[in-house]
């Protein structure tokens, strides 16, 4: 299988708690119009910002020109390796499991190279665990 390269990665500047849905295998499948694959692929982490007390943005880089292109209702997920919560337990309380989270990213489709999203921070630690 191929590894997919983003140009857009710099070296140093890795996820290391973030990962999302994408495939690494060989042709790439999709489900939809969405740049990104049905199997798990690493982006790079261009830029985190404080967006107010409970809430961070986060922008994931993409290809120079490229749009992530995701249909209106759809989601992506994001993985958080070794990162899953025990039952009952504190914001570092981690399993080793792998924690994994949908999102809808706050950028639209017309944004290129990158998207972004915003993610909030509950009081037991875990982000956007609750509906």
């Amino acid at each position: 299988a191929r590894r997919h390269q983003n140009p857009n990665a710099q070296r140093g500047q890795e996820i290391s708690l973030i990962t999302l849905l994408a495939p690494m295998s060989e042709p790439l499948e999709h489900c939809s119009s969405c740049y990104l694959p049905t199997s798990w692929l690493s982006l790079p982490l261009l830029a985190k910002k404080e967006y107010n007390y409970d809430s961070t943005l986060y922008s994931f880089g993409l290809p120079e020109g490229q749009s992530l292109n995701l249909p209106v209702c759809a989601c992506i997920l994001l993985l958080a390796p070794g990162k899953g919560r025990k039952a009952d337990g504190g914001k570092d309380d981690f399993d080793g499991s792998d924690a994994v989270r949908p999102y809808t990213p706050v950028s639209d489709n017309s944004v290129l190279g990158k998207f972004d999203l915003l993610i909030k921070r509950y009081d037991g630690g875990d982000g956007d665990a609750r509906p």
